[in-house]
């Protein structure tokens, strides 16, 4: 689970030319905080989420919210010099609240995206508008909302023709769907993948991780028959109320896909063979048969995602496809994930 959290501030005193650090000078950053763990089977939950967020919310306003950290500490930060200050202090505010930093991104909006979890170490992600692209090469703009993603300490050194024929092949992409080209062209051009509203196309040892986003509502109540009405709302603060939530499913596929323009089918394949699960949680008292069907006693977000990757894996949603997670948006600030 992860809780996001935002500042305003500025790395650089001045500014700087370079692609990856044009807004050093001044930024919006966003941050998301999160942990991992096993379901409690006493409470349905990891963690009541917003415990991160009094840690997480003070630590920007008190540190890091409308600073200029050259001057602060007379020296240039690179982003990542900055990431390490961030996940140290938050890791240090994190223990004080007996809670364990597992997860950090670090978003300086709009052209990087720096990550560090358990698994997988640090990340920096250099983001570029298709436009903005184009027009790093000196091409024509098409106004296409896309944004692509490049390894950020790679892009530099890509040698320009390379630069040149992955765009010629984005070009196609966005015009057929035709992804073969952009497969064999990913790990030369450090090219990562796509983000835009209707998608996100990430590429991986030969393979496509499709995600996209279902919508749907969902109604629940947080409250433990063992506690008293009061014990319940100091536990689960307002979400010991009826209450519901606009959620949005992230699935995450691997399609290893050998065929031209396939991608936007099998996209609506897939999302048929999910969408009636979701359906089912909108039905009146589906947050009850929730923790009938799961046994745990409260209908949280993660004894949701346990249930949908229970039935997601029990069905054939498709042959060539294989489920790799599932990210649950409770909120646009609280963020469920599981592995499958």
């Amino acid at each position: 689970m992860a809780k996001a959290s935002h500042f305003s501030a500025s790395r650089y005193s001045r500014g700087c030319e370079d692609v990856a650090d044009a807004f050093a000078a001044g930024a919006n950053y966003q941050i998301w905080a999160g942990m991992q763990g096993e379901l409690d089977p006493n409470t349905g939950m990891v963690l009541e989420i917003n415990r991160l967020k009094a840690p997480l919310e003070a630590f920007c306003q008190k540190t890091l919210d409308h600073r200029c950290f050259e001057l602060c500490y007379n020296k240039r930060w690179r982003a990542k010099d900055l990431f390490g200050f961030v996940f140290d202090g938050l890791s240090s505010r994190f223990n004080e609240d007996q809670l364990r930093l597992s997860y950090l991104r670090l978003d300086e909006l709009p052209r990087l995206s720096m990550t560090q979890g358990e698994q997988k170490g640090f990340r920096e992600t250099l983001t570029l508008s298709f436009d903005a692209f184009a027009a790093y090469l000196g091409e024509a703009s098409v106004f296409l909302d896309a944004t692509l993603l490049f390894d950020a300490a790679r892009f530099k050194r890509i040698d320009p023709a390379i630069k040149q024929a992955l765009f010629n092949a984005l070009t196609l992409f966005f015009k057929t769907g035709q992804v073969e080209s952009l497969l064999s062209l990913s790990e030369s051009s450090a090219f990562v993948g796509i983000k835009c509203a209707s998608y996100s196309l990430t590429f991986s040892d030969g393979a496509l991780m499709l995600s996209w986003p279902m919508p749907f509502s969902f109604q629940h109540q947080l409250v433990l028959d063992s506690l008293s009405k009061v014990e319940n709302e100091a536990l689960f603060g307002p979400c010991e109320r009826i209450h519901g939530h606009s959620m949005v499913l992230w699935p995450k596929m691997r399609l290893p896909i050998k065929e031209h323009g396939l991608l936007w089918q099998k996209k609506s394949d897939l999302s048929v063979g999910i969408q009636p699960f979701l359906d089912t949680l909108q039905e009146e008292g589906a947050h009850q048969r929730l923790c009938e069907t799961t046994g745990y006693p409260i209908p949280s977000c993660e004894v949701l995602l346990s249930y949908l990757k229970a039935e997601l894996t029990n069905v054939n949603i498709s042959k060539e496809a294989l489920l790799e997670s599932l990210s649950l948006f409770e909120t646009p600030r609280n963020l469920f994930k599981i592995k499958v």
